[in-house]
């Protein structure tokens, strides 16, 4: 494995790492746990690309990773479920749905 693909992996571990502390606090910042999920996607999506030595482009979007990705190997990815992270207000929507779905007393975004 590549050490630039190493160095990705890394970040997106820690930004996985990250979410799994904020999530056991009473009342987790929703909106900081959805945006370390999207960073953590992104990163091992490019870490995919380097490893098979695609050129990175400079984006945020995950569709638009996962196609690259897809030209060469479609590794199954469901882009219905990449498409409310990939969102602008991507923090927001995750954070709410987070909230519901683990009945966290308080919504702190």
């Amino acid at each position: 494995m590549k050490k630039q693909v190493k160095d990705w992996i890394l970040l997106a571990d820690n930004d996985l790492y990250a979410t799994e502390i904020i999530m056991k606090d009473e009342c987790p910042l929703t909106s900081i746990v959805a945006f370390h999920c999207q960073q953590s996607i992104e990163k091992y999506l490019k870490a995919y690309l380097i490893e098979k030595d695609i050129t990175l482009v400079k984006t945020h979007d995950l569709i638009r990773l996962n196609d690259m990705i897809k030209e060469i190997n479609d590794l199954g990815i469901d882009e219905n479920k990449l498409i409310p992270i990939n969102e602008e207000k991507r923090q927001k929507k995750v954070a709410y749905f987070l909230h519901k779905s683990l009945k966290i007393s308080s919504f702190a975004v």
